[in-house]
């Protein structure tokens, strides 16, 4: 990917009912490659992995925590990554 400008940051806890929805007005929204949508999800039990990893655009990024970092820890990582 060229040059990222602009990173757009959506940690996640169990919101497969709308996380998916988010993603896909962002990425539609926007038709440059200098930005990225990264979703940190923090260890949900639902589907979201599952809804997530039907995405295939390179401007966009899934991690998932092995456990729960809580709110503030989620926020922390995803500002890492």
């Amino acid at each position: 990917m060229s040059e990222v400008l602009l990173s757009i940051c959506i940690p996640t806890y169990n919101r497969e009912d709308r996380v998916r929805e988010r993603v896909d007005r962002i990425l539609k929204g926007c038709d440059s490659n200098k930005i990225e949508v990264v979703v940190s999800d923090n260890a949900s039990t639902d589907n979201t992995e599952e809804i997530l990893s039907g995405i295939k655009d390179r401007r966009f990024r899934y991690f998932r925590n092995e456990n729960n970092l809580g709110i503030g820890g989620n926020v922390l990582r995803i500002v890492e990554r």
